[in-house]
């Protein structure tokens, strides 16, 4: 009874003229709270549930997500006024600001499966998002015509509406977390998820094990006759009870219940309208991302591509640009242990770093700076142990949140024809500022630019980007365009 109570709560804060037309009209002509609250239980069925559901799913996982992702630090002492700030953890910042881009990149073990799932659920959303655009022009006078409107609406979709269901509880049987990719604030925004998220029992580990009220309640707000906690007839009785006392000729007037029922219902459909739509555009986004992580795969890991690449910028006038940087070797290969080999690793951490901290780029290691190729090494088995001290210096010394380099082999002819391995190291513009660390607590935040490589002040790296979602693979879009030049 949320809605009664929220509803009383109101009344009793509005004018006294306003409050009286409201209630001229629940007398006359409108249906009371309590009215509304049993009419709209009629809106519960087996195929108006289905959506409830999915919206649980959501709820769930993105309630279970935000409390994982930060945590409330008290900021003052001493005083009887408690301060708090909300910092990021650990599992935040391995999330970032991109929730598809985490679990499609970094979680998901079964990525064909994933992406047949998603199509399914894909093809089905842009359905519902395109005819629920018809319930916009619902014309009615009843609100018992309307919940019918809507029921009629969910049985003719109800295979739609399942299939969308069917991948949200598949997410959940991987990860309770997963569901979270259907709902994130990078698709709806901090206003849509807010009229949409109704209370839940979070110790509910399924729909199944649900309170009947709570499901209730979700099924109201999926369809849209509820946000917030209000119902949405009721929302309209106030606003024009509100335009009533505005307008002094009706001030005194009943107001038609069917002028409260259309109200509703342009709200009602609209909200509903809205739901199918930002579940097919959050498909769309996992659609996208799933396109673009093969698009990168393929090209990340073609050694036609990085050849191709590697050959046009040796025979190129042009000086190292800001995304790529040629290197002999890596001078901790060759220094002693200790101290000297501590402080090359951390050198190399920082030429990583600075990539990752301007727009992105690429170390090719292998290559003088007269741009000949001599390789990492002419023997195998020192190739693949400088490769995995190269993985080893990366985990040591340089700081992000996540494994975003990537170290690929690429076979190059010499002068002499003979094939030589170079190693090239791809490293995305971060979404957040990356460090290089001495191993002894220091840490400084490198950044590539035109003149050279500066150490950058972590905040105003962090300010600059606080609009970017997440890692960047963009500058191959540059390396493919000096290819083709």
């Amino acid at each position: 009874m949320d809605a009664i109570v929220r509803f009383e709560r109101m009344n009793a804060h509005t004018n006294n003229a306003t409050a009286t037309a409201f209630h001229a009209t629940a007398e006359e002509s409108a249906m009371s709270p309590e009215q509304v609250v049993v009419a709209t239980r009629s809106l519960s069925n087996v195929d108006t549930s289905r959506l409830g559901v999915l919206l649980w799913f959501l709820i769930h996982a993105d309630t279970a997500m935000s409390g994982l992702k930060s945590t409330r630090i008290r900021v003052n002492s001493g005083s009887t006024l408690s301060i708090y700030r909300d910092e990021s953890t650990e599992f935040g910042r391995e999330v970032g600001r991109d929730e598809i881009d985490w679990w499609i990149n970094r979680k998901e073990t079964d990525l064909a499966e994933f992406a047949k799932r998603a199509a399914r659920a894909l093809k089905s959303a842009q359905v519902l998002k395109e005819n629920s655009q018809a319930l916009k022009k619902v014309d009615v006078d009843r609100y018992e015509d309307l919940i019918d409107q809507i029921k009629t609406f969910a049985t003719r979709h109800s295979e739609h509406i399942a299939a969308v269901l069917e991948f949200a509880s598949w997410l959940h049987s991987r990860n309770s977390l997963a569901p979270s990719i259907l709902f994130t604030y990078k698709v709806w925004g901090s206003t849509r998820l807010a009229d949409r998220i109704a209370p839940i029992t979070q110790v509910a580990d399924s729909p199944e094990e649900e309170s009947n009220e709570v499901m209730e309640s979700l099924i109201e707000t999926a369809w849209g006759f509820q946000s917030r906690g209000l119902y949405t007839y009721v929302h309209a009785a106030f606003d024009i009870a509100a335009d009533y006392y505005d307008d002094p000729s009706k001030r005194d007037l009943p107001i038609p219940a069917s002028r409260v029922v259309r109200w509703t219902a342009r709200q009602v459909t609209d909200e509903c309208a809205t739901f199918f739509e930002f579940l097919r555009n959050s498909l769309r986004d996992i659609d996208k991302e799933l396109e673009e992580r093969s698009a990168r795969e393929t090209r990340i890991t073609s050694e036609l591509f990085w050849k191709s690449f590697i050959e046009k910028a040796r025979s190129s006038a042009k000086a190292e640009p800001l995304n790529w940087d040629f290197k002999e070797t890596l001078s901790f290969w060759h220094a002693p242990n200790g101290d000297a080999r501590r402080i090359e690793k951390t050198k190399f951490a920082s030429d990583i770093a600075s990539f990752a901290n301007a727009e992105g780029g690429c170390l090719i290691v292998g290559i003088t700076d007269s741009r000949k190729v001599v390789g990492v090494s002419n023997d195998l088995r020192e190739v693949e142990n400088r490769l995995t001290s190269a993985h080893q210096a990366i985990r040591e010394h340089f700081c992000y949140p996540r494994d975003i380099c990537r170290i690929l082999q690429v076979s190059l002819a010499d002068d002499d024809g003979v094939k030589r391995i170079c190693f090239v190291v791809a490293v995305p513009k971060a979404c957040e500022p990356a460090a290089a660390t001495d191993g002894k607590g220091a840490y400084i935040y490198p950044l590539r630019t035109g003149s050279g490589t500066i150490n950058a002040d972590k905040d105003k790296l962090l300010n600059a980007r606080i609009h970017t979602k997440n890692d960047s693979y963009d500058f191959l879009n540059d390396l493919d365009e000096f290819v083709s030049e």
